[in-house]
Protein backbone atom coordinates (compact mmCIF):
# COMPACT_ATOMS: atom_id res chain seq x y z
CA UNK A 1 0.00 0.00 0.00
CA UNK A 2 1.12 3.83 -0.33
CA UNK A 3 1.76 3.64 3.38
CA UNK A 4 3.80 0.82 3.63
CA UNK A 5 5.73 2.82 0.75
CA UNK A 6 6.13 6.09 2.58
CA UNK A 7 7.32 4.85 5.90
CA UNK A 8 9.81 2.01 4.15
CA UNK A 9 11.33 5.34 2.28
CA UNK A 10 10.97 7.06 5.82
CA UNK A 11 13.22 4.06 7.25
CA UNK A 12 15.81 4.22 4.73
CA UNK A 13 16.64 7.98 4.70
CA UNK A 14 16.47 7.17 9.06
CA UNK A 15 19.56 5.45 7.67
CA UNK A 16 21.51 8.41 6.24
CA UNK A 17 19.88 11.73 7.03
CA UNK A 18 17.28 11.70 10.27
CA UNK A 19 18.82 11.57 13.54
CA UNK A 20 18.58 7.73 15.02
CA UNK A 21 16.99 8.90 17.47
CA UNK A 22 13.67 9.66 15.15
CA UNK A 23 13.91 5.98 13.65
CA UNK A 24 11.52 4.87 17.16
CA UNK A 25 9.35 8.04 16.54
CA UNK A 26 8.94 6.86 12.95
CA UNK A 27 7.91 3.33 14.11
CA UNK A 28 5.31 3.94 16.14
CA UNK A 29 3.75 7.10 13.48
CA UNK A 30 3.92 4.08 10.99
CA UNK A 31 2.23 1.66 13.69
CA UNK A 32 -0.55 3.68 14.29
CA UNK A 33 -0.84 4.95 10.78
CA UNK A 34 -1.26 0.70 9.69
CA UNK A 35 -3.82 0.65 12.96
CA UNK A 36 -6.22 3.90 11.95
CA UNK A 37 -6.77 2.12 8.74
CA UNK A 38 -7.70 -0.91 9.67
CA UNK A 39 -9.50 0.64 12.36
CA UNK A 40 -11.67 3.06 9.40
CA UNK A 41 -11.42 0.68 6.66
CA UNK A 42 -12.39 -2.65 8.50
CA UNK A 43 -14.36 -4.26 5.48
CA UNK A 44 -11.66 -4.12 3.72
CA UNK A 45 -8.17 -3.81 5.73
CA UNK A 46 -8.01 -7.48 8.19
CA UNK A 47 -5.66 -7.24 11.28
CA UNK A 48 -3.54 -10.17 9.41
CA UNK A 49 -3.32 -7.87 6.68
CA UNK A 50 -1.74 -4.69 9.12
CA UNK A 51 0.48 -7.43 10.33
CA UNK A 52 1.81 -9.09 7.35
CA UNK A 53 2.46 -5.00 6.50
CA UNK A 54 4.17 -3.88 9.61
CA UNK A 55 6.29 -7.49 9.66
CA UNK A 56 7.35 -7.34 6.12
CA UNK A 57 8.44 -3.42 6.64
CA UNK A 58 10.65 -4.11 9.43
CA UNK A 59 12.11 -6.95 8.31
CA UNK A 60 13.15 -6.08 5.05
CA UNK A 61 13.62 -2.48 5.50
CA UNK A 62 13.79 -1.51 8.96
CA UNK A 63 16.79 -4.23 9.80
CA UNK A 64 18.38 -3.16 6.64
CA UNK A 65 18.79 0.56 8.06
CA UNK A 66 21.76 -1.36 10.34
CA UNK A 67 23.99 -2.40 7.18
CA UNK A 68 23.98 1.48 7.04
CA UNK A 69 24.86 1.95 10.51
CA UNK A 70 27.82 -0.65 10.16
CA UNK A 71 29.10 0.91 7.65
CA UNK A 72 28.75 4.28 8.65
CA UNK A 73 31.58 3.31 11.64
CA UNK A 74 35.09 3.74 11.93
CA UNK A 75 36.39 1.19 9.48
CA UNK A 76 32.91 0.73 8.84
CA UNK A 77 33.44 -0.78 4.68
CA UNK A 78 35.68 -3.44 6.63
CA UNK A 79 32.93 -4.44 8.99
CA UNK A 80 30.67 -4.50 5.83
CA UNK A 81 32.59 -6.68 4.59
CA UNK A 82 33.53 -8.88 7.53
CA UNK A 83 30.14 -9.29 8.61
CA UNK A 84 28.94 -10.71 4.89
CA UNK A 85 31.96 -12.75 4.85
CA UNK A 86 30.44 -14.07 8.47
CA UNK A 87 26.90 -14.54 7.35
CA UNK A 88 28.40 -16.59 4.08
CA UNK A 89 31.12 -18.97 6.26
CA UNK A 90 27.95 -19.79 8.29
CA UNK A 91 25.94 -21.14 5.44
CA UNK A 92 28.43 -23.01 3.78
CA UNK A 93 29.87 -24.29 6.93
CA UNK A 94 25.97 -25.52 7.67
CA UNK A 95 25.72 -26.41 4.49
CA UNK A 96 28.62 -28.74 4.58
CA UNK A 97 28.37 -29.81 7.86
CA UNK A 98 24.63 -30.97 7.25
CA UNK A 99 25.65 -32.68 4.16
CA UNK A 100 27.96 -34.97 5.31
CA UNK A 101 27.13 -35.61 9.05
CA UNK A 102 23.60 -34.42 9.18
CA UNK A 103 20.82 -36.55 10.44
CA UNK A 104 18.65 -35.03 13.05
CA UNK A 105 16.40 -32.68 11.42
CA UNK A 106 15.73 -29.41 12.82
CA UNK A 107 12.49 -28.14 12.29
CA UNK A 108 11.09 -30.01 9.01
CA UNK A 109 7.84 -28.02 8.62
CA UNK A 110 10.06 -24.98 8.03
CA UNK A 111 12.95 -26.43 5.79
CA UNK A 112 13.29 -30.46 5.51
CA UNK A 113 16.51 -30.47 4.42
CA UNK A 114 18.28 -28.42 7.65
CA UNK A 115 19.61 -30.28 10.33
CA UNK A 116 20.68 -29.96 14.04
CA UNK A 117 24.24 -30.74 12.87
CA UNK A 118 24.60 -28.05 10.20
CA UNK A 119 23.15 -25.69 12.48
CA UNK A 120 26.18 -26.23 14.93
CA UNK A 121 28.60 -27.01 12.01
CA UNK A 122 27.64 -22.73 10.91
CA UNK A 123 28.10 -21.53 14.27
CA UNK A 124 31.63 -23.55 14.52
CA UNK A 125 32.60 -22.61 10.89
CA UNK A 126 31.48 -18.74 11.51
CA UNK A 127 33.38 -18.95 14.64
CA UNK A 128 37.06 -20.64 13.46
CA UNK A 129 36.87 -17.79 10.58
CA UNK A 130 36.78 -15.13 12.67
CA UNK A 131 39.35 -16.62 15.21
CA UNK A 132 41.82 -16.81 12.14
CA UNK A 133 40.99 -13.67 11.00
CA UNK A 134 41.48 -12.44 14.45
CA UNK A 135 44.84 -13.72 15.17
CA UNK A 136 45.93 -12.57 11.51
CA UNK A 137 44.67 -9.07 12.43
CA UNK A 138 45.82 -9.00 15.92
CA UNK A 139 49.46 -9.94 14.53
CA UNK A 140 48.72 -6.94 12.31
CA UNK A 141 47.82 -3.79 15.14
CA UNK A 142 48.12 -5.81 18.45
CA UNK A 143 44.58 -6.28 19.82
CA UNK A 144 43.43 -9.55 21.27
CA UNK A 145 40.76 -9.84 18.32
CA UNK A 146 40.51 -13.88 18.59
CA UNK A 147 38.29 -13.77 22.16
CA UNK A 148 35.76 -11.20 20.10
CA UNK A 149 35.22 -13.80 17.41
CA UNK A 150 32.04 -15.66 19.21
CA UNK A 151 29.78 -12.72 19.72
CA UNK A 152 30.78 -11.69 16.30
CA UNK A 153 29.57 -15.11 14.74
CA UNK A 154 26.33 -14.86 16.94
CA UNK A 155 26.31 -11.52 15.49
CA UNK A 156 25.94 -11.78 11.82
CA UNK A 157 24.29 -15.09 12.21
CA UNK A 158 21.25 -13.40 13.61
CA UNK A 159 21.52 -9.69 13.54
CA UNK A 160 22.91 -9.11 10.15
CA UNK A 161 21.25 -11.52 8.08
CA UNK A 162 17.92 -12.56 10.31
CA UNK A 163 16.92 -14.91 6.99
CA UNK A 164 19.91 -17.00 8.18
CA UNK A 165 18.67 -17.29 11.58
CA UNK A 166 15.25 -18.53 10.30
CA UNK A 167 17.12 -21.48 7.94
Amino acid sequence: TVVNFIFATMFMICGYVVPLRLIPLIAVLYIIALLTIAVIDNERVKFLDVTTSMFLVFYSVFLLIHLTLLRMMDNGIALLILALIGAYATDTGAYFTGLSIGKHKLIEKVSPKKTVEGAIGGIVATVAFFVIYGTFRSSKNGRNLPWEAPPISVYARTAVFPSAAAR
